[in-house]
């Protein structure tokens, strides 16, 4: 752009369309700006929610993985118990049949 002044009114109605032209591109940039702003806020809460989530499933898996732990003796001992009780009821029918073939 040059650096003189506009001389007739034509020159000046050129020169107002121009900054008309850069107060609507300004405009346009506010509202833009405005809308990233919203934006980056939503985005902002909902990696906050991310992060909750993620810290709420690590602490759910260690309490699973605990149980996870504490399952494997009960097992065990759930098939102690079955050996003990079929064995006592074993001896018990074999010393019944011992009785009832005498």
């Amino acid at each position: 752009m040059s650096d003189r002044m506009p001389q007739n009114d034509a020159e000046h109605m050129v020169l107002a369309q121009r900054i008309a032209t850069v107060e609507t591109a300004v405009d346009r940039i506010a509202d833009a700006m405005e809308r990233l702003v919203r934006l980056e806020e939503r985005h902002a809460e909902t990696r906050d929610g991310v992060v909750r989530a993620h810290d709420r499933i690590d602490t759910l898996t260690a309490r699973c993985n605990e149980i996870e732990q504490s399952v494997v003796p009960l097992k065990w001992m759930r098939r102690v118990l079955a050996a003990l009780v079929l064995g006592a009821a074993g001896l018990i029918g074999t010393h019944l049949m011992e009785r009832w073939l005498r």
